[in-house]
């Protein structure tokens, strides 16, 4: 019984640390930082889905510092804003002044 109290915890855990790490890779203002981060995390937490023990516990830890790390990143970003992209600038339509034919 406590094996699997403690299976639905880390789950839930794992769950809300996923949906964490993906809201602030969301935040990126750069969209190929963006498109990136969310990847990444997509693709790490496909990998790690069997892992259980030890193993799961330390990817635990690994994937709560990428959450510091992605947060950090997205707040330094926001600070130094660039230019948008073109992926960006066209989701807007077409701009005003700029000619198009």
């Amino acid at each position: 019984m406590t094996v699997t109290v403690f299976t639905m915890a880390a789950g839930a855990e794992v769950l809300s640390l996923y949906r964490s790490i993906l809201r602030a890779a969301s935040a990126f203002p750069d969209y190929n930082v963006r498109a990136y981060a969310l990847r990444t995390t997509r693709a790490r937490f496909r990998e790690q889905r069997g892992l259980g023990g030890a193993p799961a516990a330390a990817a635990l830890a690994d994937a709560r510092a990428q959450l510091a790390l992605v947060r950090r990143q997205g707040t330094i970003a926001g600070m130094y804003r660039g230019e948008d992209s073109v992926m960006e600038a066209g989701a807007r339509g077409p701009q005003r002044g700029v000619m198009t034919r």
